[in-house]
């Protein structure tokens, strides 16, 4: 300790530059900080470190704090002094960072004004009551710039910042009196419109958009393209020039749309804020689409017939290609071969897509036989067909329930009718009474005929294309197999722990 120095560490800001006389001056905090050494650390050799006109905004404008730091971590110093904490950062938060920092290096720290001494248990327990409000202080305003953001993302189509998009670049501009970020086309624009022509035509797929992108060189931007890459760009609704058939989609695929159909005017792109939320939502931006709708529609048409009949997956070696998912993670699954060195015997196995993303899973191999999954699969079609015959069957023969309803229905009408001729005779009291009755009315009317429109919904399956193909399923094709899975299948389920779990569509 006593080869170890003391520390004097003064700061005054840009801010502080015409202000020589305040308490927070070079000359103010210089006297204040040696005072206190003579008085409280006598006999002992401080050195002075003293930062001139230096915001705290970053370490690295502070060539003179990062010297001072480097000796402490050295240990050539047994104390820093401060006339206050804020000297270390420009907030409470960084400041505490850096004497947690110190304290590693066992340096204590002194603030004459707050009169805290890091060497002292008091000093310590007051650092950390400091570091709990700035904590808190920290999460407040980090809560109130995400709230700030969401009600910008909601009430306005302004870019709100992160990722820059393939084909635009962001711009500061006004619209409506208010100043934003806003998408414009850049350089990448026009192969952003090429991918989306390419993969529109009937026989193209994703590989395609690849080598077109690559063999006319306009992939200008950092990153692989890949089948992933170029799905997610088309996929994406912020390039599309959205009219009232787009807005239509989007409420049809369950999407949260914020803005009325007359905000669609087939100019504007959409903004999806926090996708993979129960937050999650689109916005009519303010930057123009590059794709029309109708190639924007068809492309999501084709893409979502790829999904649910298999896409570009081969149904050479099974014909629930497509269908098989991992329990654990719900990433689709690809079989591999393993032959025997005699070239005689095949075997085939499952492996979850899963385990090789970010996130990973569980399982890489899954010990279940593709044979087994087949057959389980074939039997879970006959027994749904047989229970959709049944239900075809059953939709022959009067349904009490329906029936109930249906009587019910008429008796609403009838009292509505009767309580709407009695309006023209009503008082004022009364009137408000009859209007009460028929609001009330016509609430149990709508919810009648929505569970009249579940049920008829419900029997209205038709499984006469599925019968005959079935009865001579062993001299179908593996496509014609498929076709009929992708039918009655949405999803089979394979994991070692649960085994096949089949979710049908139908």
């Amino acid at each position: 300790m006593d080869n170890k120095v003391i520390a004097i560490y003064v700061r005054r800001s840009v801010s502080d530059e015409k202000k020589e006389k305040n308490s927070f001056s070079i000359k103010a905090q210089q006297s204040d900080c040696i005072a206190f050494c003579e008085r409280e650390l006598p006999n002992r050799e401080y050195k002075l470190y003293v930062e001139d006109g230096k915001s705290a905004k970053d370490n690295a404008h502070r060539p003179v704090f990062m010297q001072m730091m480097s000796d402490a971590r050295d240990g050539f110093i047994s104390h820093i002094v401060v006339k206050k904490l804020d000297r270390f950062g420009r907030n409470t938060y960084e400041a505490i960072g850096a004497v947690n920092e110190l304290e590693k290096y066992d340096v204590a720290v002194i603030s004459t004004t707050e009169q805290i001494d890091t060497s002292t248990p008091a000093g310590r327990l007051m650092v950390t009551i400091i570091f709990g409000f700035a904590q808190s202080e920290r999460e407040t305003i980090a809560n109130r710039v995400k709230e700030n953001y969401a009600v910008k993302a909601r009430e306005t189509g302004f870019y709100q910042g992160g990722k820059i998009y393939f084909g635009y670049k962001s711009e500061r501009v006004f619209v409506d009196g208010k100043k934003g970020s806003v998408l414009v086309p850049d350089e990448r624009a026009a192969a952003l419109k090429a991918i989306f022509e390419v993969y529109s035509k009937p026989d193209t797929s994703l590989q395609d958009c690849i080598i077109y992108l690559r063999e006319n060189d306009f992939y200008t931007g950092k990153g692989n393209i890949d089948r992933s890459w170029c799905s997610r760009l088309l996929e994406s609704p912020l390039y599309v020039r959205a009219d009232q058939r787009v807005y239509h989609f989007m409420k049809a695929q369950g999407f949260n749309v914020k803005d009325d159909i007359s905000a669609y005017d087939g100019i504007h792109g959409l903004l999806q804020h926090c996708p993979g939320t129960d937050e999650a939502f689109v916005k009519v931006g303010y930057h123009e689409g590059l794709v029309d709708a109708d190639t924007w529609l068809m492309v999501q048409e084709k893409k979502a017939h790829n999904r649910k009949w298999g896409g570009e997956h081969s149904t050479t070696h099974s014909w629930i290609t497509g269908l098989v998912k991992c329990s654990h993670c719900h990433n689709s699954v690809f079989l591999t071969y393993h032959t025997n060195v005699a070239k005689t015997s095949e075997w085939r196995y499952y492996f979850c897509r899963g385990a090789f993303t970010t996130k990973g899973c569980v399982r890489k191999m899954i010990h279940i036989r593709p044979n087994d999954v087949e057959r389980a699969a074939y039997e879970a079609i006959k027994r749904r067909i047989n229970q959709l015959e049944i239900a075809k069957e059953e939709m022959s023969k009067p349904d009490p329930k329906m029936e109930k309803i249906t009587a019910e229905l008429v008796r609403i009408d009838e009292s509505i009718n009767n309580y709407v001729d009695k309006l023209e005779m009503a008082d004022e009291k009364l009137f408000s009474i009859i209007q009460d009755k028929i609001t009330k009315l016509s609430e149990k009317k709508e919810t009648l005929e929505q569970e009249l429109h579940s049920m008829k919904g419900k029997k209205q399956v038709d499984t006469s294309p599925l019968v005959e193909p079935m009865s001579r399923w062993d001299n179908l094709t593996m496509e014609e197999k498929h076709i009929i899975a992708v039918q009655v299948i949405d999803a089979i389920l394979i994991s070692d722990e649960v085994g096949i779990d089949i979710k049908y569509a139908m």
